[in-house]
């Protein structure tokens, strides 16, 4: 899969490339939801980074998580943590937000 594909599932699922946890990691939008996998996770409602201990290039990692903000969704699916059914959007600007000195 390679960055912008479009899968033919559900309507439409785009692939959006966000290295950093590894080279080739990904987020699928589909229908309003982001699905970060180890992208982002959450705690509490609150989105956090991925690890830096499990992270490829703790740097890069960080610096694709701008990409996500521009893409029209609300909830949020991560693999560690509570996901964000609703307001994800607002949050990951918010998370962005309290991070942007570290990208």
């Amino acid at each position: 899969m390679d960055d912008g594909d479009i899968l033919p599932e559900c309507g439409g699922i785009e692939v959006i490339h966000v290295p950093g946890h590894t080279a080739g990691n990904i987020c699928l939008l589909v229908e309003g939801s982001l699905i970060t996998g180890d992208t982002l996770r959450s705690r509490r409602g609150k989105l956090r980074p991925p690890s830096s201990r499990f992270s490829e290039d703790s740097a890069e990692a960080l610096k694709g998580l701008s990409r996500l903000e521009s893409l029209d969704f609300d909830a949020i699916y991560v693999s560690h943590g509570d996901d964000l059914i609703t307001g994800g959007k607002e949050e990951l600007s918010s998370f962005l937000g309290r991070i942007r000195s570290a990208i």
